[in-house]
């Protein structure tokens, strides 16, 4: 429900605010950079998503190319960590004025 997703929203973006710069939330546009799940852990492991089970890399290249994927998801990201908390309160306000069946997807207002 509606409800739901916006006390979702919220507790994510008081989070955000509260816990910034220790935690940090780059929001990008999927329409534009794609990304499978991964984690990266230093320069020495990174671990890629594949469903139910992590492929995990040891230092080396891979590791080397999920760091500058990352680095360039960052660069690409739509919304800034330092707007990520502004960014989902807007998000959840207009979640909360949705009647039940509609969404955002086809929605022209920015965030």
């Amino acid at each position: 429900p509606h409800t739901d997703r916006v006390e979702q929203l919220e507790a994510i973006a008081s989070h955000c605010a509260e816990l910034y710069p220790g935690v940090r939330l780059h929001i990008y546009d999927a329409r534009i950079s794609y990304s499978a799940p991964f984690l990266v852990f230093g320069h020495h492991r990174a671990a890629l998503y594949l469903g139910q089970r992590y492929f995990v890399f040891p230092k080396g290249e891979r590791v080397q190319a999920l760091i500058r994927h990352f680095d360039e998801l960052v660069r690409s990201a739509s919304v800034t960590s330092d707007q990520a908390a502004s960014w989902l309160e807007k998000l959840a306000g207009a979640t909360s004025q949705l009647q039940p069946g509609e969404n955002l997807k086809d929605d022209k207002r920015q965030f």
